[in-house]
């Protein structure tokens, strides 16, 4: 079985959102310290998704590594049980 979770824009960021998700130190290197608030849109996005949708499983490719390493933190950091 295949599904698909897809929210639009505005189910994400209803009119008034003010929340965002920030991963400090492993930010502030490569790649973040040239796009200072990428990671926390990463950060952000990636958090209310995996709280959407509570997979047991969630999968990242290893292109950017620093993502990688980002997403890998906040879930542990804020006990996402993925």
């Amino acid at each position: 079985m295949e599904l698909l979770f897809a929210p639009s824009v505005h189910e994400m960021y209803p009119d008034g959102f003010a929340t965002s998700v920030r991963v400090t130190k492993l930010t502030d290197c490569l790649c973040g310290a040239d796009r200072p608030h990428h990671f926390d849109g990463v950060a952000t996005v990636v958090t209310k998704l995996l709280l959407q949708a509570l997979p047991d499983v969630a999968m990242f490719g290893e292109k950017d590594f620093q993502q990688l390493l980002v997403v890998t933190r906040l879930v542990r950091d804020l006990d996402i049980p993925t």
